[in-house]
């Protein structure tokens, strides 16, 4: 019998030995095992596989757990499936290995972080245009502006026209306005996770808009009760959107910022206690820091209270991101942050 709710599965494995080393799939005779003859179990089994043996069940996440991968290659395991993820749409998260014992766990733990979202509604790749870019300084640059509007994110099936009060139209799109900010937010895939792009007012900071507020200064306003007001807007039921595409990596020393903000024990060799984690009970933090890649594209994104908004049908919400702004990716119904970044130069640097 079929279940008639969604299922999000808590624990389950991909493997593919036939391009990818497990010891315990690939070696003879078979490494022993607890569970004894897994014969049955030395093939590929992929998504295509799993959802064959899930039957009619209403599976709509999972979470990977590792697959004792090749000890030599801890991070070929999140590049596969990542890859495959990105492929099929599942799995919807990852619980990676790392062995703490190994001398280069910090390079483990510094890469395995990733996020790759891709849009609910993808932008079309015919509509991108060259266009300028206004920077901070009051100069210009060029970049590859995308564009999408409510006519591009109708409801699968729907063939009727768009109606603020009808449901079905739906675009999940929302949009929240005041005097100093625009906030639309582009939900990913079924819209759990959403990237809200935030920018200063149309009059609002940078000489080519004869303005007073920049993007820095909606940072520094940027509490939490502006984030709940901010991601919390209404359905942008029409909307018109320009958006660069963009690809760039960073790295930052957080050290300071986290002394900053109240951690400077765990920096200190005198007060800093990590017993548990070492066994001659001693241990610190040297340094802290974060290296970000950020891709946004046609496709997708690679790394609530509800005040309902009332637009008129005449003028529709616009926003052309052709000036410095920020975006926030994050869970949808709680708001919780998952990544942040100033995009003050949409450059698209070549891998």
């Amino acid at each position: 019998m079929s279940a008639q709710f969604p299922i999000v599965d808590a624990h389950q494995h991909f493997w593919d030995p036939r391009a990818n080393y497990h010891p315990w799939l690939c070696d003879q005779p078979p490494v022993a095992f607890r569970y004894g003859d897994y014969s049955a179990l030395r093939r590929p089994y992929l998504p295509a596989d799993y959802f064959a043996d899930a039957g009619g069940h209403e599976v709509v996440k999972t979470v990977y757990v590792e697959t004792e991968w090749d000890p030599a290659d801890p991070l070929g395991e999140t590049a596969w499936v990542e890859r495959l993820r990105s492929d099929t749409g599942f799995p919807t998260v990852m619980v990676a290995q790392a062995w703490l014992d190994r001398d280069d766990i910090a390079a483990v733990l510094y890469n395995a972080v990733y996020l790759k979202g891709t849009w609910m509604y993808p932008f079309d790749t015919a509509l991108t245009r060259d266009t300028l870019f206004h920077l901070a300084d009051g100069s210009t640059t060029r970049c590859r502006m995308m564009r999408i509007s409510e006519l591009d994110c109708i409801v699968s099936g729907s063939s009727h026209n768009l109606s603020r009060h009808d449901a079905r139209s739906d675009t999940k799109i929302t949009w929240y306005e005041d005097e100093e900010v625009l906030v639309l937010g582009l939900p990913y895939g079924r819209g759990d996770y959403r990237m809200s792009i935030i920018i200063p007012n149309r009059f609002s900071g940078y000489p080519h808009y004869d303005t007073t507020k920049s993007i820095d200064d909606v940072i520094a306003d940027m509490t939490y009760l502006a984030w709940r007001r901010w991601s919390g807007g209404g359905t942008a039921w029409k909307f018109d959107l320009g958006l660069p595409r963009l690809r760039f990596g960073c790295d930052i020393e957080l050290t300071g910022v986290l002394k900053a903000l109240g951690m400077d024990v765990a920096f200190d060799p005198n007060r800093a206690d990590f017993s548990n984690l070492f066994v001659d009970r001693s241990g610190l933090i040297g340094e802290v820091k974060q290296k970000t890649f950020i891709q946004v594209d046609e496709t997708g994104t690679e790394v609530v209270t509800v005040t309902p908004t009332v637009f008129a049908d005449s003028v529709p919400p616009e926003m052309f991101c052709d000036r410095p702004f920020l975006i926030v990716i994050h869970e949808d119904v709680s708001g919780a942050i998952l990544f942040i970044g100033r995009i003050a130069n949409p450059v698209w640097e070549e891998t």
